[in-house]
């Protein structure tokens, strides 16, 4: 199983304020694998010039899919690249160093010629704050998970829900009662 960084890096981007600033920033150790967490740490000398849009370190969990796609990536693809950074040129020059936004945009572009999909990366974000919030997370866990300081940045902003969305959870939360359809 070959493990491009694109899934790793949409998967790890998907939750981050400046998405992907925060994943190209990343190093080995802010991926505590056996916790399943990402640690976000704001660093002003990043050779890429990446920057986490926080300004304290932190801390959220990851999946163990996520876990998976970052170890078979570090085994079928990163083998004995010498870097501290996770994301890095692999396939172009200059090979080893950290990967720049450039780099991201030719494989967003790739990915949507490839796919017939037109998406932005920031979309992801957005789509996972809705989907979160549609499943009954509270706000304050989707902003904290996307690294926002404010849960109305993460509610009037990110989270897309409809009527229907609003009804599920007043129904949900036994604030209505079911409805049933006619």
């Amino acid at each position: 199983m070959r493990a491009p960084p694109g899934p790793v890096l949409v998967g790890v981007a998907g939750r981050d304020r400046d998405a992907y600033g925060q994943a190209l920033g990343l190093h080995h150790s802010d991926f505590v694998s056996h916790r399943r967490e990402l640690h976000i740490v704001p660093r002003a000398n990043n050779a890429n010039g990446a920057r986490a849009k926080t300004s304290e370190v932190t801390v959220i969990p990851i999946t163990a899919g996520l876990v998976r796609l970052y170890t078979a990536y570090m085994f079928d693809e990163y083998g004995e690249t010498d870097s501290d950074y996770v994301f890095v040129n692999l396939f172009a020059e200059p090979r080893g160093a950290p990967m720049r936004y450039q780099a991201v945009y030719r494989l967003v572009a790739g990915l949507r010629a490839r796919t017939g999909i037109e998406f932005s990366p920031h979309m992801f974000r957005h789509s996972l704050a809705t989907e979160l919030l549609r499943q009954g997370v509270a706000v304050e866990v989707v902003a904290k998970m996307l690294t926002h300081r404010s849960s109305t940045t993460t509610s009037g902003t990110y989270g897309h829900l409809n009527t229907a969305d609003l009804r599920a959870e007043l129904e949900r939360a036994g604030a209505w009662p079911a409805e049933v359809p006619p």
